[in-house]
């Protein structure tokens, strides 16, 4: 009885551990410089031809400059959830923003997969997947000025030392690391989806201030297996990261 009793607390001890909480988790980031590459990919559980992008997101996981030379991040949109299969990470902010990228002139079209990569739609993807081809085409700015971004508890606070006209808004983006969805219907049935750098939450935040402060989303602690934020400020006159900063959340002390 005492060997089972020992079983379950050791059990009980590692499965405690392991259910980390986003209240758990705390961040203290600071940008650079040059800001790296933001690679957005506007995607959907309910299109067929989007696993492979959301594949390709997935290694840069694995990639050297991750958070220093390029930051990922996969807007699943909501205008494809009529064919049989809603994604539960989709919203229509999401689908709104793709749409303005269209409305602004960044992007031709709206359609999955998608991609913009610091402003500039990436059609080139389809027939050259090339990271590397990436970062020697697209320019992004370099600034002296800093952000840094805090996370404790599940609040951020995200602050810019730079002057705030010179801004055009901020945002804040949650990512969630290995999800997987058992797609039962529509035109990914059968399949078992995994995504990682999925955006969980976006704050779209004023440029009245250079201080910003808010309360991220735990709805999907159970299903996320590590956690990653995103801040950025824009150019004032066109929807291109000015300034970011990036990385992982992680326990105290570690």
């Amino acid at each position: 009885m005492k060997t089972l009793a020992v079983l379950f607390a050791t059990l009980f001890a590692t499965s405690s551990f392991a259910q980390q909480t986003l209240k758990d988790l705390n961040a203290d980031l600071v940008s650079q410089d040059k800001a790296p590459l933001m690679i957005e990919l506007f995607t959907s559980e309910g299109c067929h031809s989007c696993p492979r992008a959301d594949k390709w997101l997935r290694k840069l996981n694995n990639t050297e400059g991750l958070w220093t030379e390029y930051v990922p991040m996969a807007f699943h949109v909501d205008y494809w959830n009529y064919l049989g299969w809603p994604d539960r990470f989709s919203s229509k902010s999401y689908s709104h923003r793709q749409r303005k990228y269209q409305r602004d002139g960044q992007v031709n079209s709206v359609y999955t997969p998608g991609f913009v990569v610091s402003g500039q739609e990436w059609r080139g993807w389809f027939s050259n997947p090339s990271l590397q081809f990436l970062q020697q085409r697209v320019i992004t700015p370099t600034t002296p000025e800093s952000l840094t971004l805090e996370v404790e508890d599940g609040y951020y606070r995200l602050a810019f030392d730079g002057d705030g006209s010179e801004i055009g808004g901020a945002n804040v983006v949650l990512l969630g690391m290995g999800v997987k969805t058992d797609v039962k219907r529509g035109e990914n049935r059968g399949k078992l989806l995994e995504h990682d750098f999925v955006v969980l939450d976006w704050q779209k935040l004023d440029n009245q201030t250079t201080q910003w402060s808010g309360v991220l989303n735990d709805e999907f602690d159970s299903e996320v297996s590590a956690y990653a934020i995103v801040g950025w400020v824009e150019n004032p006159n066109v929807n291109e990261p000015q300034k970011i900063v990036a990385g992982f959340l992680s326990s105290p002390g570690n």
